[in-house]
């Protein structure tokens, strides 16, 4: 039986900080572009959150905001709704290990959404760890 075989390389992505959320309720949604040149394979992703006025951040662990990860050419939702921060990121000291790694095709947009519950400005950056997946 003929399989595809794939070399992988280390390759990370990640949203960069998100605009500023500044009300509960609010919501950012900023993209991550998978490259036209290879799928890439999702093993973990980390989620860094900082909080308070411009340029006096802070770093924040366990927050307690939501996320959602849509995939632009497939059209479906990683969650039925969106679920607290710690059920895709971990709690802030260790990562979230997806069993199976999650595979986003090549030339799709990840789109995360991040709604806060705080009234505290609120900026997030999804940073997704894997390789990229290219056919031998």
């Amino acid at each position: 039986m003929n399989q595809l075989q794939f070399r992988e390389e280390n390759f990370y992505y990640t949203t960069g900080w998100s605009d500023a959320m500044a009300a509960a309720g609010a919501a950012a949604i900023p993209q991550i572009n998978i490259a036209a040149d290879a799928s890439f394979k999702c093993y973990y992703y980390t989620l860094s959150v900082r909080q308070g006025a411009a340029n006096a951040e802070v770093l924040v662990a366990n927050w307690a905001g939501t996320v959602q990860i849509s995939e632009s050419q497939v059209g479906k939702t990683l969650f039925n709704i969106a679920a607290p921060a710690v059920s895709i990121a971990g709690d802030g000291q260790l990562t979230y290990a997806l069993a199976p790694p999650r595979i986003y095709a090549a030339n799709t947009t990840v789109i995360v959404t991040f709604t806060s519950n705080v009234v505290t400005r609120t900026q997030c950056c999804l940073t997704m760890h894997g390789a990229k997946l290219y056919r031998l």
